[in-house]
């Protein structure tokens, strides 16, 4: 799946050591696998304007 982050948490949340940031990406297209409020690891691809 692809998208384009909207937004990112200004301030982390610490949880068994590891630092969180909520992250809100606006999807291209949705599998349908994927259900509200589930979390996911992504994978960023930078790109130059």
């Amino acid at each position: 799946m692809t998208g384009v982050i909207e937004s990112i948490s200004g301030a982390p949340k610490v949880l068994g050591g590891d630092v969180l940031y909520t992250v809100r990406i606006r999807m291209d297209e949705v599998d349908l696998a994927v259900k509200w409020g589930m979390t996911v690891e992504l994978k960023f691809r930078l790109e130059e304007y």
